[in-house]
């Protein structure tokens, strides 16, 4: 009897790992015979002033995670929804968005991202998407600086300004000369950890990695908030949106810390940026609007009155045709949940394992910048 029990359990435990060795060899099959890749940067190209911008009329696949689609960008190499010209003249009201990797959309095609909701609610209008993966204040100016210099004419330009600017503006970008050309980070200090390091390598096993997203999405709607699988370290409490609401390694550099500059004069630098970007766009009788927003780590922490949110609405007074927060808007959606499933938030707004703004977070900003607009259309002026 006992060697029956005996083989029995020998038995279970051999098809146990009989049964997960087939499932991991038909998920890499199915990797490598279907899905795409991880992450690519396409039509991405350097450039001498910009760090890195977009090739001009380019369309190809885009890949984030598991989400594939093509991205395009216009005759300004701009992101758009198509390739297409831009004339110099604007037929009418044109608002050139400026930001980074959230103004991108990155994840979604254009049609889903806050800019393309922008352009089909607000058909009055024209969207001229100037973001750009990683960019910062310094690339804001950089950006609007070029197509005033070639004569393109826009309303109003809108700032998405990210939480990890500031960083940005610390740690990876250097002035190049005197013109506002920047150069990046001589150095960059990537997370490590055991879990990091694990997601990395079943990344590319599709239903592998979907059984350890299903259980991280447990957790965190059960209000524990940790996943720690990207370079940045832990998508609830990375270095880049931290200095919000805990100190910061200000002797380290990019990505997990703030070094040459620190934070305060990171954040001088994002304010000195600014002031030059909304003095060329004076000079010209164009706007200048500023939208903010949280990242993950400040809902988690409850950092409703954070500072990223003081600091610029400080600095738009006077300055600035319109100033939005968006953080009482998801703090609402985070007040919604229940207590039994606090963290339902994540999955409403975010994009699962990540920082970027799910379907649902474009449709959010969108609608609350287009009432905006509704209410006060682009032009010149502090308000």
């Amino acid at each position: 009897m006992k060697w029956a029990r005996l083989s029995e359990f020998v038995l279970v435990i051999v098809s146990l790992f009989v049964g997960a060795f087939f499932f991991i060899l038909a998920d890499r099959y199915y990797f490598n015979t279907h899905a795409g890749q991880f992450w690519t940067g396409p039509c991405l190209i350097r450039d001498e002033v910009l760090h890195h911008a977009l090739e001009p009329n380019c369309s190809r696949m885009q890949y984030w995670g598991r989400a594939a689609y093509e991205i395009a960008t216009n005759s300004l190499g701009l992101v758009d929804a198509r390739i297409r010209d831009v004339t110099s003249k604007q037929q009418r009201p044109r608002l050139l968005l400026l930001g980074d990797s959230f103004t991108v959309g990155l994840g979604f095609p254009w049609q889903q991202t806050f800019a393309g909701l922008l352009q089909e609610a607000l058909p009055q209008y024209e969207i001229l998407n100037g973001a750009v993966s990683s960019y910062s204040p310094s690339n804001y100016l950089n950006v609007a600086r070029r197509l005033l210099n070639r004569g393109i004419e826009f309303s109003e330009a809108i700032v998405f300004i990210d939480v990890s600017d500031i960083q940005d503006e610390a740690a990876f970008y250097r002035d190049k000369d005197a013109t506002g050309a920047v150069l990046g980070p001589a150095l960059e200090v990537k997370s490590n950890n055991l879990y990091t390091w694990l997601r990395g390598k079943i990344r590319n096993l599709p239903y592998t990695s979907l059984l350890f997203e299903w259980g991280e999405r447990q957790v965190v709607r059960f209000g524990i908030y940790s996943i720690p699988v990207g370079d940045d370290g832990d998508v609830f409490d990375t270095p880049r949106s931290a200095w919000t609401y805990r100190p910061v390694d200000e002797s380290i550099p990019f990505r997990l810390g703030y070094s040459p500059l620190g934070v305060e004069a990171g954040i001088e630098r994002a304010k000195n940026k600014m002031n030059s970007l909304r003095e060329e766009l004076s000079a010209r009788g164009i706007g200048l609007g500023v939208i903010i927003y949280p990242w993950p780590a400040q809902l988690a922490h409850n950092d409703r009155h954070s500072r990223h949110q003081q600091i610029w609405k400080q600095w738009c007074t006077g300055r600035c045709t319109r100033f939005i927060s968006m953080f009482p808007d998801f703090f609402d959606v985070k007040d919604k949940c229940s207590i039994l499933l606090p963290g339902c938030w994540y999955a409403s707004l975010f994009i699962q394992g990540d920082v970027h703004f799910s379907e649902e977070g474009h449709k959010l900003v969108a609608a609350k910048v287009a009432e905006s607009l509704t209410k006060s259309g682009p032009g010149f002026g502090a308000r």
